[in-house]
């Protein structure tokens, strides 16, 4: 057995050894989404019609993998033994940005799907959307723990936007509600994907309530969005706010064969529709939305979604 709990393969059957898609915690989203994907991808009938003649040479079954989250996923990626992740698109970007001037650093990650759009939810004590004497800026916001991927990106959002640096706490999520019961805090920003069962804990006996973001969208990375009524106990309302993609990555040199047949099962218009059927989480990105591929893709990506018809 290898230390990821599978059989270890001699090389001669390398290609029928497991592909790892790194994930987040088991009660995250990506864990969620990702037990869907690696389901559907891995069922030899979907295979075998997708694929015809290519199925055989392409490895039998994907499994997700629990981490800690996208900053994990990286070095899961960079190291072993992953093969594809889940990455939010701040922490990938600050990745590349860190790495471009690092001699010898042959690690590329690159995108091959946009996913969906994790949002910011915005909680607070005892106020609504309605009430306007909330003062955002002068109270103690959590913004999840420090090693979560989009920390460092929020603190960054709120610090620009005139929110004072000390009154940003990292927080785990299971002390949130705690703390804000004791009213050591009055808000929380949290970037997770819904539902979520930290933020359905924290609105659980009306500690808090979500409400709009107070914040704006101010680069390319963040995007607004909408967190649906009804998606959390209580909630009557559409809750406007902003959030960050999720990206399924891999690494730069994965062999292009393998990215397309990836992308091959993915969007398979079957797939597509029992995934969505599955799913309960953000809306997923449709593939239209791939076509302007860019420098951060990798090329077989790129030329997949350049050649790619959505079957009708």
């Amino acid at each position: 057995m290898s230390a990821w709990g599978v059989p270890s393969y001699a090389s001669n059957n390398a290609s029928n050894s497991p592909v790892f898609i790194g994930a987040g915690p088991i009660e995250g989203a990506y864990f969620k989404l990702g037990g869907v994907i690696t389901s559907l991808m891995s069922a030899p009938l979907y295979r075998q019609r997708i694929l015809g003649s290519e199925a055989d040479k392409y490895p039998h079954s994907f499994r997700i993998q629990s981490t800690q989250g996208s900053e994990e996923n990286l070095k899961g990626l960079e190291n072993g033994p992953l093969k594809y992740a889940f990455v939010q698109e701040d922490v990938l970007a600050r990745f590349i940005s860190t790495r471009k001037n690092v001699q010898g650093s042959a690690f590329s990650p690159k995108i091959i799907v946009e996913a969906y759009i994790e949002p910011l939810h915005f909680a607070v004590i005892g106020t609504s959307n309605q009430d306007k004497a909330f003062d955002y800026k002068k109270s103690t916001i959590a913004l999840g723990p420090i090693l979560g991927g989009s920390f460092k990106s929020v603190q960054a959002l709120l610090i620009d936007q005139g929110f004072p640096a000390e009154n940003l706490k990292s927080i785990d999520f299971l002390e949130v509600r705690s703390q804000m019961q004791q009213k050591k805090l009055q808000a929380a920003a949290l970037v997770v994907g819904y539902p979520s069962a930290a933020v359905s804990d924290l609105l659980r006996g009306g500690v808090s309530k979500l409400v709009d973001t107070p914040l704006k969208t101010v680069n390319f990375l963040w995007h607004a969005t909408v967190i649906p009524k009804q998606t959390y106990h209580g909630q009557q309302e559409d809750i406007k706010t902003i959030g960050v993609k999720a990206l399924l990555v891999t690494c730069a040199d994965r062999p292009d064969a393998k990215v397309l047949d990836f992308l091959k099962i993915y969007w398979d218009k079957e797939i597509q529709k029992k995934l969505k059927c599955a799913w309960s989480g953000p809306e997923l990105i449709n593939v239209s939305a791939h076509k302007k591929a860019e420098k951060h893709y990798h090329p077989a990506a790129v030329k997949f979604y350049s050649e790619f018809s959505e079957p009708q």
